[in-house]
């Protein structure tokens, strides 16, 4: 790579919460979805040798081990990067926790004495990824500020970030239409066609004459009055 190249070698992939983050270390624990797609060519292809040349280190949330100048893959939910900087937690965050339960105690087993937040700032050069990325741009968000305070720092080293990607299923503001910045659209219906996704199956008449229904309950739950419950039989 040349040294005045735009391209960058350090990768920050930012989930919204644990859920989220657990299904991102089942692709990218031990870098198997690069080997399982695949997205190394074959050693020799452009008499390159591809498979040797790809050393990228994957660095899970607070499992971080040496960190190279690049090469890295920093995966980590949103809230490991919040600096001291950022706006308090928000009913309009994605995940609304802290919001409404405060942050997190620190405890033995979750401490960390290295800071992901702070190597990450650090980083010369960082092509960012966000996951579940509906409303991110919205300037009131701690996520939002976030990213733009990882590019504050570059930019007193006279860098930016090199690449930012936003990934949601909902691409869409309150009115339906589809996010300006939107690159791509991968519709859910054209998802099922190709099995991606789990096709949906309707039950049959036979399967639907066995569901009963369950009187009302009355009793107050969260504030509501009645539940009506709905069951399948075991059978089907």
């Amino acid at each position: 790579m040349k040294i005045d190249s735009d391209l960058a070698r350090n990768f920050l992939l930012i989930s919204p919460n644990i859920i989220v983050l657990d299904r991102l270390k089942a692709d990218f624990e031990g870098l198997k979805i690069f080997h399982k797609d695949p997205v190394i060519p074959i050693n020799g292809y452009c008499d390159k040798n591809w498979k040797s040349d790809f050393q990228l280190k994957i660095h899970i949330q607070d499992k971080l081990s040496h960190i190279k100048p690049y090469g890295n893959i920093f995966l980590t939910n949103i809230h490991r990067l919040y600096s001291g900087t950022d706006a308090m937690p928000s009913f309009e965050d994605t995940d609304r926790t802290e919001y409404f339960l405060g942050s997190s105690p620190i405890s033995k087993t979750t401490d960390s004495k290295i800071d992901l937040g702070d190597i990450v700032r650090d980083s010369d050069e960082l092509v960012v990824f966000n996951d579940e990325a509906h409303h991110i741009h919205d300037e009131k968000l701690a996520w939002f500020q976030s990213i733009q305070d990882i590019n504050n720092h570059l930019k007193q080293k006279g860098k930016s970030l090199s690449l930012q990607l936003d990934v949601t299923a909902t691409p869409k503001k309150s009115n339906g239409s589809i996010f300006v910045q939107t690159v791509s659209d991968y519709p859910l219906v054209e998802a099922i066609a190709q099995n991606i996704v789990k096709h949906p199956v309707l039950p049959d008449k036979k399967s639907r004459n066995k569901l009963k229904e369950k009187p009302k309950i009355h009793r107050k739950l969260w504030g509501l009055h009645s539940i009506r419950f709905f069951r399948m039989e075991k059978s089907l």
